[in-house]
């Protein structure tokens, strides 16, 4: 696993509080996450499914000590957790997994980078409503709410100016900012309310700004859209299979975080 970026900008005395909390929160993530990927880098496919073995029958057992423990309390709770056989429920999850080729390994790495995704985009939509003031601000008018509010500070120009140096000019209008974050607002959609199961609204969602995103990417020199996500794979990828399950990748999840970060500073310098 290799992180683009990984660092922000440090806070200085004129960042604002919002930075500050970002900052803060976002740095100690992404050092248990340098942790756990260091972690499974370390350890085999065998490794972690001895690992995955082991914890089965404890998930069994603790159960049944659980239940002990509230008998010797007075409280009959078999019938709370005597709800079959839990001995493979670890093991049942990545044989499902396997079949559609993702090892052990590749699967946990699949969930760490989710676990961060949807983290990093929660700690970013909470915080950009906190700099406009608008706690019920929609994911889709997010972007929209946050251009009006540097407008009227006059800081639009300066702003963008900002984006396109730290990307190298692969942003270089707010335009594409508001179309990066509906894609990636889609993608994160797709795994809150069908757990990453891919279904027509969706497919139907990226059609829409398919042509759009399309011409972002078609006019941007694709050497520096790889740096920003540190791989060759494609950065924003459209080709998702009806009732499957969507994968982020390691290229997509750091062109993500870096999106994020470049806006955050770029904010915190600007405004």
């Amino acid at each position: 696993m290799i992180f683009c970026k990984i660092t922000m900008r440090e806070p200085d005395e004129n960042s604002g509080q919002y930075y500050k909390a970002f900052y803060n929160i976002y740095s100690f993530m992404q050092l248990s996450n340098l942790a756990f990927h260091s972690l499974l880098e370390s350890a085999s496919n065998n490794d972690i499914k001895e690992f995955i073995d082991e914890h089965n029958g404890r998930i069994t057992n603790n159960d049944d000590r659980i239940c002990v423990h509230l008998l010797g309390m007075g409280i009959d709770a078999r019938g709370l957790y005597d709800k079959g056989d839990k001995s493979n429920v670890f093991t049942n999850v990545f044989d499902t997994l396997s079949k559609k080729g993702l090892s052990f390994k590749y699967t946990l790495e699949f969930f760490l980078n989710l676990q961060e995704f949807i983290l990093i985009y929660a700690l970013f939509e909470d915080n950009i409503k906190a700099i406009i003031g608008n706690p019920k601000a929609t994911q889709s008018g997010l972007m929209r709410e946050l251009e009006q509010f540097i407008v009227k500070k006059n800081k639009l120009t300066i702003f963008t100016d900002k984006i396109s140096e730290m990307t190298g000019s692969t942003i270089e209008a707010y335009n594409e900012i508001k179309s990066l974050w509906t894609y990636f607002t889609i993608i994160r959609n797709l795994y809150a309310h069908s757990a990453g199961i891919v279904t027509d609204r969706v497919l139907g969602d990226l059609e829409k700004i398919k042509n759009e995103i399309g011409d972002f990417c078609n006019k941007k020199n694709f050497l520096l859209l790889n740096i920003m996500a540190d791989n060759d794979e494609d950065v924003l990828n459209f080709l998702l299979e009806k009732e499957q399950l969507y994968v982020i990748t390691d290229c997509q999840l750091n062109f993500f975080r870096s999106f994020i970060v470049y806006i955050l500073e770029a904010l915190d310098i600007t405004i």
